[in-house]
């Protein structure tokens, strides 16, 4: 008897130390980024594969996308990152055997569907509800800067039709 509650409380320690762990992390990231672009956050909404554009789902399909309709990683959020109205998209490309997707983000540049970042993990928290990005106040090229969540890559910075990475100056 005495075994089985030592067991027990171990997992509640380990449990909560877990979700300490994680608190802290995303807390870290919007610390390290700085303020929340709040406007653009409100844009942001989830997705299937069936909701996304045509010309997304056929950029996908070009740049070797395993995500479909159905799949454990048929999600994604749509949103505008540049303030024009329309939405641009965050949307799992990769399959994993395990934990968060890779996931990219499509745009419209001149009129034209690309894409616009070409890799991050696609998970989030209470302060990242872009999957594990934080939208920020400045922009770059006419689109927001973004905070990856992602081991603190850093700030992307649109330049030349697409985000870049850039190290937290903080």
């Amino acid at each position: 008897m005495r075994r089985r509650i030592t067991l027990f409380l171990l997992v509640v320690v380990f449990a909560c130390m877990l979700s300490l762990i994680s608190i802290v992390s995303v807390s870290a990231i919007n610390e390290n980024c700085g303020a929340k672009n709040k406007r653009v956050h409100q844009t942001c909404a989830n997705v299937k594969y069936k909701d996304l554009p045509s010309e997304v789902k056929y950029l996908m399909k070009k740049l070797n996308c395993d995500v479909k309709t159905g799949s454990v990683y048929d999600y994604g959020h749509a949103l505008d990152l540049n303030g024009d109205g329309n939405k641009e998209y965050a949307f799992c490309c990769e399959e994993s055997p395990h934990g968060p997707c890779g996931m990219k983000i499509f745009g419209k540049v001149s009129g034209k569907w690309k894409e616009i970042f070409e890799y991050m993990y696609g998970f989030g928290g209470d302060d990242t509800p872009c999957f594990g990005f934080v939208v920020l106040n400045d922009k770059n090229e006419g689109y927001y800067d973004i905070c990856v969540d992602d081991e603190v890559r850093g700030v992307l910075k649109f330049k030349g039709g697409r985000y870049k990475d850039f190290k937290i100056t903080k």
